[in-house]
């Protein structure tokens, strides 16, 4: 599914598997397309290519920052680049400096799959899970993990709920916060305070 269908989905509330199926309704179409209008609203572009470097990354957001303020760059899975773990950190270290030099936020997600998770108790993630697949904490200000305890306990009283789990934060605190994830749209809604 591509990231522009997945915002579609998540921004409409349209389940996801509709939209990938093409099985959508009336009801579908319009909550995709009021999604699209509050898109087309913001100043948002989205390249969807997974055959682009790190160096052509900074690149595009350079281009982009000419046109306007970029405010916060997504780089969706690391990992898809194909990089080797010194590669990643050099990456890290680039998109750090470009961070500083065009002034905007960047997120990157890096899936962390540790070879021992099976075997733990407590299967959040870790900082120590992540230096496996790079050196993320020397280049990173502030490191949020997410786990959902149905993935791993089916029979969890947690069922379509998600943790953030601030793992670092240079300026601030660390910490969790739970949030509902609702998994046909794909998205990550605000729990009732008494529901914390």
């Amino acid at each position: 599914m591509t990231l522009c269908m997945r915002l579609l989905g998540s921004g409409g509330r349209v389940d996801s598997l509709r939209i990938m199926s093409g099985q959508m309704n009336e009801r579908d179409f319009e909550r995709a397309a009021h999604a699209a209008e509050r898109l087309a609203d913001r100043n948002a572009f989205v390249v969807d290519a997974y055959d682009m470097t790190p160096a052509d990354i900074v690149a595009d957001v350079a281009a982009h920052t000419e046109q306007g303020r970029v405010a916060v760059v997504v780089v969706d899975g690391l990992e898809l680049l194909g990089l080797t773990v010194a590669e990643k950190d050099a990456a890290l270290l680039a998109f750090r400096a470009m961070s500083r030099r065009h002034k905007c936020a960047v997120v990157v997600t890096l899936p962390t799959n540790p070879r021992d998770v099976a075997q733990r108790v407590n299967k959040r993630p870790f900082i120590s899970d992540m230096r496996e697949v790079t050196n993320l904490e020397n280049a990173s200000d502030v490191i949020i993990g997410l786990y959902r305890d149905e993935m791993y306990n089916l029979e969890t009283s947690e069922q379509g709920i998600a943790e953030f789990i601030v793992l670092k934060n240079k300026n601030g605190p660390v910490g969790r916060v739970k949030a509902q994830f609702h998994t046909a749209h794909m998205r990550f809604n605000d729990l009732a305070s008494d529901d914390v």
